[in-house]
């Protein structure tokens, strides 16, 4: 635990606060977590479904870990996000930057959905990722531009038109 970590856990003891804000202050897996549900948020926001019923399950109120049964997403031990599936679900718009927040993510497949414009350039900097599956889609271009050292673990990449 950082020193600031330490100066908060005491002030909170200090203060009497609640035991959910120390929980989260202790654990920055939870905060990682969290992270990943806004991330996965700000993707539904910006993937526009001909109706309002597409990702129903996908409620922003919802608290880590209840996205990890989301609709297409898996998550490891710690409730990180490690794949995102949207495989043939009515969507359009566009894959947002924050995209890249999801940094445990190995397997990002969304084939066979309405998706336009271009990726992300973020989408490069997913360290974890394998398999990166955007067949089938509607993207001005197929491939991001690829920063140095982006796309490290990459194995398997599908993306025919």
């Amino acid at each position: 635990m950082t020193r600031n970590h330490q100066v908060l856990l005491l002030l909170l003891l200090a203060t009497n606060c609640s035991s959910n804000i120390l929980l989260l202050l202790a654990s920055p897996e939870t905060n990682q977590s969290q992270r990943d549900l806004h991330a996965l948020i700000k993707i539904k926001a910006s993937l526009l479904g001909p109706t309002l019923g597409v990702l129903p399950d996908w409620d922003p109120a919802a608290a880590s870990p209840a996205h990890c049964s989301f609709t297409g997403i898996a998550c490891d031990h710690r409730s990180r996000v490690i794949s995102l599936n949207l495989t043939s679900l009515p969507l359009c718009g566009i894959l947002p930057p924050e995209i890249a927040l999801l940094d445990q993510l190995v397997n990002l497949t969304i084939s066979q959905t309405n998706i336009s414009s271009n990726l992300p350039a973020e989408i490069s900097h997913l360290a974890s990722l394998k398999l990166l599956n955007i067949s089938n889609n509607n993207f001005t271009d197929a491939f991001p531009i690829i920063y140095p050292g982006g796309f490290p673990s990459l194995e398997a990449l599908e993306s025919k038109p």
